[in-house]
């Protein structure tokens, strides 16, 4: 009986290590322009008064929809997937 469990263990272990094996390949790396491109977005946003969002999130979220129409598409693309379009 412990020979069995301890075998499907294993079995187990091996298909979930695989499986997050398989999905670090697949992810990229962002490039150093989309690193710079993303931290212009936050500045941006800084610049137009929202502060950052680790000091006062509520706040940050409220000027974000206030301001989501002026920002470019991508920054906006980004801020809607991050925080939602409310």
């Amino acid at each position: 009986m412990l020979k069995k469990l301890t075998l499907i263990s294993l079995m187990a272990f091996s298909v979930a290590n695989a499986s997050v094996e398989a999905e670090q390949k697949n992810y990229q790396h962002p490039t150093s322009a989309e690193i710079d491109q993303r931290r212009a977005c936050f500045q941006d946003l800084e610049v137009q008064g929202c502060g950052k969002h680790e000091e006062d999130s509520v706040q940050f979220r409220s000027c974000l929809s206030n301001v989501l129409g002026s920002l470019d598409q991508n920054c906006r693309r980004m801020m809607v997937e991050l925080y939602g379009d409310k």
